[in-house]
Formats: structure tokens, C-alpha cells, sequence
């Protein structure tokens, strides 16, 4: 993002994600500031999240290792297009799986160069949404335009696509993406694709096998992470016909 001293006038927006339905596994999203980071930075970061998550169902909690959401912080200001303008600021998320339903951010990052100057933290608020897969938009009065003013505002369009991207629990979703099966008499072969289009790692789980209502096998699942898919090949199972 960059920053203006112009002010800008009220205006409808129209928010989007770099991707359609971007959102991290969880509503509760962890979160770490690099020692990087000075105190005053470090306190804006922490106003951004709580302005966030006042106006969200999203909360956000801090992490020492294995974080979500990195935020880091650097004097070496990468030079802006015109001279009118300086680089605030960067995010944007790092690591995607792309399921067929979500677009599941696993890692996102923010770099800060300057202290806020606004009486919020506009610049963290915008690089914080960037993480959470917003893109830019072209209105001024939005807080995600990419040149930055205090009069900008974190509009109920993203706080709605936000709570509505994030109302759907953090589950497993088990789909069966294909099957290829034959008979040879009492004999049934088949390979089965099994995948994980939900939110969450699926754990104590099992594929059942019926003939005519009745339970002839059991396969249990392994763990499969979010995104992932298995093959299982069974040869020869017996099944009671008739």
C-alpha cells in the first residue's frame, strides 16, 4: 500500500478476493510479530486485529511457532512509482490449497516500513486483509484502494463477505472423486479416490462397504489433510449376491 495526504469521497465499493472464497482453516487465526518490530508497530498490529475482529466473527490470538499470519517489520522502504507516494506497507497470503470448494490460505504475511500516522491503523488494517485474500479495489473511500488516507473506512462488504466466508465450521468434507469398479462373479475389484475438501484434517474415519444393507468391510482411513486425496485399490473382495 501507499500513502496520500488526499482525502477522498465516500463511494460504493465492490469487494474481491485474489481468489473466489479465500479464508484460513479456522475462524481463530494465529498470529505473530517478528522481533523485527519496534513497540509502536507492534501496537499498531494489535489495533488492526482488535479492530478486526470487533467488527468479524474472526479472533485472533498470538503464536510463538507454527504461525498463521506473520507480520514483520523493515526501515528499507522499496521506492514508489511516483513521488507523490512511498510504500507502506505488504501482505498478502504466502501458501494456498485450492479445493473445489474454499481456497484455504495455510500461511499469510505482512511487512511494515512506517508507523501509522492515522488515529487508526489504516495501513495494517488494508495489509491484514491481504493476508485474509482480499485484493485491491478501486474506490478511494474503501480501506483496501492502494493509496492509503485516515478517512477510509473498513466497510460492512468485507466485514459481511468475511462473516460469511467464515460462518461454515471447520470440518472435514470426504469426497469420492472417482470410482472404477468390475465383477467377476462373487468377485468385486475396485479403486476408489477419496479426498478432503473441507477445513479441517480428517481423522478417525472409514470407508464401508454394503451389499444389499449389510456391512461386509471396513476400511479404515488414514489421516488426510486438508487437500489431500488417497487411492484405494481393493482386488477380489467377496460379496454375498442374491
Amino acid at each position: 500500500i501507499k500513502l496520500s495526504s488526499e482525502s477522498a469521497a465516500p463511494e460504493n465499493s465492490e469487494v474481491k478476493q485474489f481468489y473466489p472464497n479465500m479464508r484460513y482453516p479456522s475462524s481463530s487465526i494465529s498470529f505473530s510479530v517478528e522481533s523485527s518490530c519496534n513497540v509502536q508497530k507492534r501496537q499498531d498490529v494489535e489495533r488492526a486485529l482488535d479492530i478486526i475482529q470487533n467488527k468479524t466473527i474472526l479472533k485472533f490470538y498470538e503464536k510463538m511457532n507454527g504461525t498463521e499470519i506473520k507480520f514483520s517489520c523493515s526501515d528499507a522502504v522499496p521506492a514508489a512509482k511516483t513521488a507523490k507516494h512511498f510504500v507502506a506497507g505488504e501482505g498478502g497470503p504466502v501458501t494456498i490449497i485450492n479445493t473445489s470448494k474454499y481456497s484455504i490460505i495455510l500461511q499469510g504475511q505482512v511487512l511494515l516500513y512506517r508507523i501509522e500516522r492515522c488515529g487508526e491503523p489504516v495501513v495494517t488494517i488494508h495489509e491484514t486483509l491481504h493476508a485474509l485474500g482480499f485484493d485491491h479495489t478501486s474506490h478511494e473511500s474503501s480501506i483496501l484502494y492502494p493509496v492509503s488516507n485516515c478517512n477510509q473506512q473498513l466497510e460492512q462488504e468485507i466485514v459481511n463477505i468475511i462473516n460469511q466466508i467464515y460462518a461454515v465450521k471447520s470440518l472435514p468434507d470426504i469426497t469420492i472423486e472417482s470410482l472404477n469398479a468390475n465383477r467377476r462373479g462373487l468377485f468385486i475389484s475396485f479403486e476408489i479416490i477419496i479426498a478432503n475438501e473441507g477445513l479441517s484434517e480428517i481423522g478417525d474415519a472409514a470407508l464401508i462397504l454394503k451389499s444389499e444393507g449389510k456391512k461386509i468391510k471396513d476400511i479404515p482411513l488414514e489421516s488426510l489433510e486438508i487437500g489431500k486425496k488417497r487411492i484405494i485399490t481393493v482386488e477380489n473382495l467377496r460379496i454375498p449376491w442374491g
